[in-house]
């Protein structure tokens, strides 16, 4: 498993690539998964019991992504004024 803690600048967020189901999962929230909903075709969403998304699931995640690379960006942005 390739786990990517803290890729959007928080602890509580994280990516992993499980290659033993060839899934890559991003959790956006540390609250458990209460309910999943299919939103395509091996993509699902994690909901938990307030309705608010907790992660996603991407089945047979290396035959749809280029997983050769991975490139974050800290959200949220930084704005950064000059005087």
């Amino acid at each position: 498993m390739l786990s990517l803690t803290g890729v959007f600048g928080r602890t509580s967020h994280e990516a992993a690539l499980l290659p033993e189901t060839d899934s890559l999962y991003v959790e956006l929230r540390p609250e458990p998964g209460s309910e999943t909903r299919e939103i395509a075709d091996s993509a699902n969403v994690d909901l938990d019991r307030e309705g608010r998304v907790v992660g996603f699931d991407i089945d047979h995640a290396s035959l749809q992504l280029d997983l050769t690379t991975l490139e974050t960006i800290e959200l949220p942005p930084k704005v950064h004024r000059l005087a």
